[in-house]
């Protein structure tokens, strides 16, 4: 097969080609059997249900460019492999296979049934060799050990394997990952300082947070190598059967509604709140719940003064043609770092500056989705309230594990303030006094 082609892998099984449109994008026809078997299903993306006729680069493109990384991540990885950035055919070429969810991208020769080629497994200093190396080496590639990976995000990480005695690996071939290690950014301030410092107790606070307060999360804990710590995660798109790690598909909100990854806020045309809520409603298998869960996660995002929940960090499971809300991903307090903007991913009614939410927007977004009950104000603000109260558990049990205090205090006073309208929306109604509506300074 020409190298203007590569078979598109589900799960390890071969669904359609992906050709080359000779500008960085390429097409995907799927195959008949396939068609035969699943026309009109999910498969690879919501965006891209299987049918006969091929689709074009225009419709492609969402979904190929979401699969891979973003900002200096992507720009470190062109340039190992002297490809423009905007070569998303020429990157999955090189790096598609092992992409986030079950989709694979491989050479027809390199196509095969057979276990993965195995993990390369790492000593302590191999692994702190390979993440100092991240900056150049995104992604921990070596095409010489067959490690070739994809995974989406603007944070530096190495994608692993973690056996059960707490080894670290890297994937090789065709073998699973199954876990993202998250060091400290390397970018720093003119002055060398770091530029979001103690990135990876935050990570590991709104995480442990939000699973605390009952939200479905991905799983973290912090690792200390080469006498920093990294953000271990467990993959939520990997399961364990019989001793054997299988794919889970999963694609990103932006990916489903067919919307380039570049345009992932609001602001610049991306998907809003409203939309995920239409998109949830019309296509999970669990609708009501999955609905509720994702205004779990609005009110999460708001509390813990995360402006950065845009439609890349939110996803779906796509297993036999049925589809529902991935765990929550991605948790950061942005509000703790003064260089990074306010303003919210995705409004809540017509506003978007975090700080300045209120009672009279939520209930805006409410209304809008013909959601706005008591019954939905009373859970939304019992969960405010569960992450105002378990901050402080929550930071001190990791200050207890060594995590820096300082960082921990400024997010859990951040999270006493923003809590504040979302606890009084109950009481709220519309007419009601301007100090009612008003939304707390912020606490940065």
């Amino acid at each position: 097969m020409p190298a203007d082609r590569l078979i598109v892998l589900l799960s390890g099984e071969p669904v359609g080609v992906l050709t080359s449109s000779g500008d960085g994008r390429g097409t995907i026809e799927y195959l008949p059997d396939v068609v035969e078997r699943s026309a009109d299903l999910p498969l690879l993306s919501l965006s891209l249900p299987v049918r006969r006729e091929p689709y074009s680069a225009d419709e492609t493109n969402p979904f190929l460019a979401g699969l891979l990384p973003e900002g200096a991540v992507r720009s470190a990885l062109a340039r190992r492999w002297r490809l423009a950035e905007c070569d998303v055919f020429g990157l999955l070429a090189i790096a598609g296979r092992d992409c986030a969810g079950a989709v694979a991208f491989v050479p027809e020769g390199k196509v095969t049934t057979e276990e993965g080629e195995g993990v390369r497994w790492l000593d302590a200093a191999e692994l702190e060799h390979v993440l100092d190396e991240l900056p150049i080496r995104p992604l921990g590639d070596d095409p010489e050990e067959g490690i070739r990976i994809s995974l989406a995000g603007a944070q530096e990480k190495l994608v692993v394997v973690l056996s059960q005695d707490g080894r670290v690996g890297l994937p090789r071939g065709d073998t699973p990952s199954t876990h993202i290690l998250k060091p400290s950014p390397s970018l720093q301030t003119r002055g060398g300082r770091p530029a979001f410092p103690d990135l990876v107790v935050n990570e590991a606070f709104c995480l442990t947070l939000a699973r605390r307060c009952g939200i479905e999360a991905a799983v973290p804990a912090l690792r200390r190598i080469g006498g920093e710590e990294v953000l271990v995660v467990e993959r939520f798109d990997r399961r364990t059967e019989g001793g054997r790690v299988l794919r889970v598909h999963q694609e990103d909100v932006g990916q489903a509604l067919g919307i380039d990854p570049q345009r992932k806020y609001q602001a610049d045309g991306g998907p809003s709140a409203i939309d995920v809520i239409r998109l949830l409603r019309t296509r999970s298998a669990r609708a009501g719940q999955d609905v509720l869960a994702f205004i779990d996660r609005l009110v999460l995002a708001i509390t813990i003064g995360n402006a950065d929940a845009h439609s890349k960090n939110f996803s779906l499971l796509l297993e036999h043609g049925t589809v529902r809300l991935a765990p929550a991903y991605d948790l950061i307090c942005t509000a703790v770092y003064p260089g990074i903007s306010g303003t919210l991913a995705m409004a809540i009614g017509d506003q978007y500056q975090a700080d300045q939410v209120t009672p009279r927007h939520w209930a805006q977004l409410m209304a809008d989705c013909d959601l706005d009950t008591m019954a939905l104000r009373r859970r939304m603000a019992r969960l405010a309230e569960a992450f105002a109260q378990e901050a402080g558990p929550v930071a001190q049990d990791l200050r207890d594990r060594g995590a820096n205090g300082e960082v921990l205090d400024a997010i859990a006073a951040i999270i006493q303030h923003r809590a504040r309208p979302i606890i009084a929306l109950p009481d709220w109604r519309r007419g009601d006094s301007a100090e009612m509506t008003r939304a707390p300074r912020s606490a940065t």
